[in-house]
């Protein structure tokens, strides 16, 4: 098997924007999102892409996520992807250990993310059930201040507007 060469960045320079909304456009957790709003949330936040280093010297973005933070003492990952063909190969490994280095969170107390089917994943990495679930609790936007006309609104499993 070959190995992949893999670099992670945090600059939002490196970012193949037309790949990252690409996938998440049509992902469940984000079809239909407007262009120009995920573009303010991902120079909003902070980053980690994976980048495949071709043959020929370019790079290739192959998965990507973003980092809500105060900073301090709490991240909120999300966005989180890795290409069909590179998933199972580390490449979301890398990112998560990328995102745990970074100078900005380094003294995060708690970290959070929401998945439909992933979780086998991210409890490998430490993460958990929500202790208290009932302590938490959110509030959706009316789409139509993200969405774009005519895309789904419905998250597999959700039975209100996601």
């Amino acid at each position: 098997m070959d190995t992949l060469r893999i670099r992670t960045s945090y600059a939002h320079a490196d970012i193949d924007f037309e790949v990252v909304y690409g996938f998440l456009s049509t992902s469940y957790w984000c079809e239909g999102i407007r262009r120009d709003v995920l573009l303010r949330a991902v120079e909003r936040s902070l980053v980690v892409s994976a980048l495949l280093q071709n043959e020929d010297g370019s790079e290739s973005q192959i998965g990507f996520l973003r980092i809500v933070s105060d900073g301090a003492t709490f991240a909120y990952m999300c966005d989180v992807f890795v290409l069909e063909p590179y998933r199972g190969k580390g490449v979301f490994q890398r990112m998560n250990a990328a995102a745990d280095a970074h100078p900005e969170i380094t003294s995060t107390r708690r970290w959070m993310l929401a998945t439909l089917d992933a979780h086998g994943v991210y409890a490998k990495l430490g993460y958990t059930p929500l202790a208290s679930p009932a302590r938490w609790m959110e509030r959706m936007s009316d789409r139509s201040l993200w969405h774009s006309a005519g895309a789904s609104s419905r998250l597999p499993g959700c039975s209100q507007d996601c």
